[in-house]
């Protein structure tokens, strides 16, 4: 089925289409040649090995020898070149772990210092409470300890 349609392909002329060139403002060719450029030229498709350059086996091998060598260098250089990357990559990979442990250690020290503050904001709010309510006797307790001293002085 492939051949018959290839085949059918290979017999069907192929239309050669020639544009003609764009005129210049100086030179304007005449009608009858544009309209003669303007018709497509049509020749027939032909795969006729006889007409081109002979079929040489060895020819061919050798060319299909240099450009499987090309291939190979390409390769390599693409080989050396992924081997390079797999590198960085595993450098990037180490890297973003040792950020990782030390990010992790910099969330437990913020953790405990965030418990410690609010330990210690609980503890300033119960004294400030306590302070609040208790004013007076503080005040009258400091002029005591104000009176001691002064009657300690005073009587040596």
């Amino acid at each position: 089925m492939l051949i018959e349609v290839l085949l059918q392909s290979l017999e069907t002329p192929t239309p050669v289409v020639s544009h003609p060139p764009t005129p210049s403002a100086r030179h304007t060719p005449a009608p009858s040649a544009v309209n003669r450029e303007a018709e497509p030229v049509y020749s027939p498709y032909t795969d006729d090995p006889e007409a081109g350059e002979p079929y040489d086996p060895g020819m061919m091998l050798q060319t299909q020898k240099r450009m499987m060598d090309d291939q190979d260098v390409h390769l390599e250089n693409l080989a050396h070149s992924i081997g390079r990357q797999h590198g960085i990559s595993l450098q990037i990979n180490s890297e973003l772990e040792e950020h990782h442990g030390l990010l992790e250690q910099l969330d437990t020290e913020v953790d405990n210092t965030h418990n410690r503050l609010s330990s210690a904001r609980k503890r300033l709010d119960r004294v400030a409470k306590g302070v609040k309510g208790n004013g007076s006797t503080m005040t009258i307790a400091l002029l005591i300890l104000v009176l001691l001293i002064l009657i300690i002085v005073f009587k040596t």
